[in-house]
């Protein structure tokens, strides 16, 4: 049974007004005078939400309310339908919300939001992975900040490599060709992947930037300028295609990442790259730790192993008369006390890498552990204005190139042109 939250723990959560937290201006109120009001645009189950609504944090919000005198408000709405809402409130002009659920909507949305990177206050960003900002930001400033580390990794089947008497993940780019090759032979093959996805994060263009930056490369320049048509970039193409007799045959047609996690599950591949949110399902029920389904690292190729990142995010809008106050709270959703509540509660692993590297949270899940050391690596999403669009185009050439239609350096040539006009 969870404990309850009692308010030494509230006291530690989201009260820093002073440096780092200062927006400047006057907020609605103090504590003595009147209660305060925010409100707050955010998702529903199954996806990450913030204490406070349907049954999860009603204890924690409610405490905090009470500390800070403020009344907070949700509409909750689907995944789905959370870009359309914030454009809907952004378009009127005026407030609405102060804080918005944001879903790898920062570049289009960035005109309404406040820039939030050199306001966090310090305990947290010490607490968070180091390229924290990076999915969040556009032009080089942060919007955001993530509640959840979604980061993509590798998942391996203990059974396969052990029957052909592999040692462990691969960890470099050779170890990854060399492993897959080495179970291809016949069913099951070595890897599995969706790159019949070619936009959106997940999908074969955002798979290749993870190689990309194992290569060394980028997207794009602090401009938005496209820079991947490039030697990083070629390489990591190249690699791809050179992966393809090892892939299964099926997986320029796959798209469906939950479905590839059930076949994950049942033996069908040796090696996948996925997220956490999938971990239940190729877990199938085991017990932590005694699964034949294994989190790993990404492996390491030329520069370093980094991979690609959820841009899903906490922001404050620029119509909020009290952005102070909505950073508070945004602070207290990131404290350590709703950051393991939201694990245990709700199955969102935290932001917060002490919490990542809490035994208990660790002994919950295997996925801890590994996330705990991809964070170390750089990671991005490279998320832009027209971003599904611009990610399909993308998408469309390295699909050429993984079906031998064309070379990995013609398919970033075709990519970059088309892309250019989507830019602006």
């Amino acid at each position: 049974m969870m404990r309850r939250f009692d308010r030494r723990d509230v006291l530690k959560m989201g009260t820093a007004a002073g440096a780092g937290m200062a927006f400047g201006g006057g907020g609605r109120g103090t504590a003595a005078q009147e209660m305060r009001q925010l409100s707050v645009l955010t998702t529903g189950t199954p996806d990450p939400r913030p204490p406070g609504t349907g049954d999860y944090g009603n204890d924690m919000l409610d405490l905090w309310k009470s500390d800070h005198a403020t009344e907070v408000t949700y509409e909750m709405r689907p995944l789905f339908e959370v870009d359309d809402a914030s454009r809907a409130a952004f378009d009127t002009g005026v407030y609405v919300h102060d804080v918005y659920y944001n879903s790898a909507m920062i570049p289009p949305f960035s005109p309404y939001l406040l820039e939030l990177g050199s306001r966090l206050p310090e305990d947290l960003i010490a607490d968070l992975a180091p390229s924290q900002g990076e999915p969040v930001s556009w032009r080089g400033q942060q919007y955001g900040v993530m509640p959840t580390l979604t980061l993509m990794i590798l998942v391996y089947n203990r059974t396969i490599f052990e029957s052909y008497g592999l040692p462990g993940p691969p960890a470099t780019w050779d170890e990854l060709k060399e492993y897959a090759a080495e179970i291809n032979p016949g069913f099951p093959m070595g890897l599995m992947m969706p790159y019949g996805a070619r936009a959106g994060i997940g999908g074969v263009a955002s798979i290749w930037s993870a190689f990309l930056q194992q290569a060394g490369g980028r997207m794009y320049d602090d401009d938005g300028t496209p820079v991947f048509n490039d030697a990083p970039g070629v390489d990591a193409l190249q690699f791809m295609i050179d992966l393809m007799p090892s892939t299964t045959g099926d997986s320029l047609t796959n798209v469906d990442m939950l479905d590839l996690s059930h076949r994950m599950a049942h033996d069908s591949a040796g090696m996948m790259f996925t997220f956490p949110a999938f971990w239940e399902v190729l877990n199938q029920g085991a017990p932590p730790g005694e699964g034949k389904i294994v989190p790993a690292v990404m492996p390491t190729g030329p520069e370093n192993n980094a991979t690609i990142a959820m841009a899903d995010s906490w922001t404050i809008a620029t119509t909020s008369p009290d952005p102070d106050l909505a950073l508070q709270l945004i602070d207290f959703y990131l404290s350590p006390e709703v950051q393991r509540r939201q694990w245990t509660d709700i199955g969102w692993l935290p932001a917060r890498l002490s919490v990542l590297e809490d035994p208990a949270v660790q002994e919950s899940t295997p996925v801890a552990a590994a996330i705990r050391e991809q964070a170390n690596a750089p990671f991005a999403s490279f998320v832009t204005d027209n971003f599904m669009a611009v990610t399909d185009v993308i998408g469309l050439e390295i699909q050429r190139a993984l079906r031998g239609e064309q070379t990995a350096a013609q398919a970033l040539t075709a990519a970059e042109e088309a892309i250019r006009p989507l830019l602006g």
